[in-house]
């Protein structure tokens, strides 16, 4: 807090937009996140909310979409989709309807979050409409963010039984490994992905709860902060 005020005394210095001061502020918030201190963060999104107001149109839906993802982790770290999805009814007319103007990451940051939560809730068309819509662009291929969206994609798509995907995802793996000569755990799907997948797909018991499910996405949300 100390940090943050000393930025909102020397407002004479920033930038216009105030970009740096917006990666300050998504700095604090994912560290407090990261120790899974909630409790301090609508402090911080007081902040993002007033970034928010008379500012140019990009950077507001940008700053909004921010907003957005530190009032939806709270709940979604800790399974709990029904509020997530009262979050995203929220943000629909502010956000959702006008994320052409988000940058490349946020928008497929969006994209992936609200899949996330669809699968949490067992809505797993919603689930595929919105994780296919993830930017797949060259220049994000071979981000972090990229394996994740790979792997809830084959979640989405298997739970609709769409298996084209899963088998067009399963040859290119493969095919990537032997044209690198890697082993398995070193393709872009990391251990982790890999494992998943492969657990969740063997599973024999169905109907299933949302236990399994909760547990899942809580791997992948760790995967995530780490891949970062």
């Amino acid at each position: 807090k100390e940090l943050n005020e000393l930025f909102e005394e020397n407002q004479q210095f920033w930038a216009n937009p105030p970009i740096y001061y917006l990666s300050v502020l998504e700095g604090v918030l994912d560290s407090l996140r990261s120790i899974g201190n909630y409790d301090e963060m609508p402090y911080f999104l007081n902040k993002l909310q007033k970034l928010s107001t008379d500012t140019p149109l990009e950077f507001k839906i940008n700053v909004i979409c921010l907003l957005f993802q530190y009032e939806l982790f709270p709940h979604l770290d800790k399974g709990d989709f029904s509020k997530c999805i009262e979050i995203i009814s929220h943000y629909k007319e502010n956000l959702y309807d006008k994320e052409s103007w988000l940058n490349p990451i946020r928008k497929s940051e969006l994209l992936l979050y609200t899949a996330i939560v669809h699968i949490g809730n067992h809505d797993f068309k919603q689930a595929k409409k919105y994780i296919s819509n993830t930017i797949l662009d060259h220049n994000l291929r071979y981000l972090p963010i990229m394996r994740t969206i790979r792997l809830v994609r084959l979640i989405a798509y298997y739970e609709i039984q769409d298996f084209e995907l899963i088998k067009h995802e399963s040859f290119s793996e493969d095919s990537a490994r032997k044209k690198n000569n890697l082993s398995r755990q070193n393709t872009s799907y990391s251990i982790f992905s890999i494992n998943a997948i492969s657990l969740y797909l063997k599973r024999t018991e169905r109907p299933y709860g949302k236990s399994y499910l909760r547990k899942l996405i809580a791997c992948i949300m760790i995967n995530m902060r780490i891949s970062y």
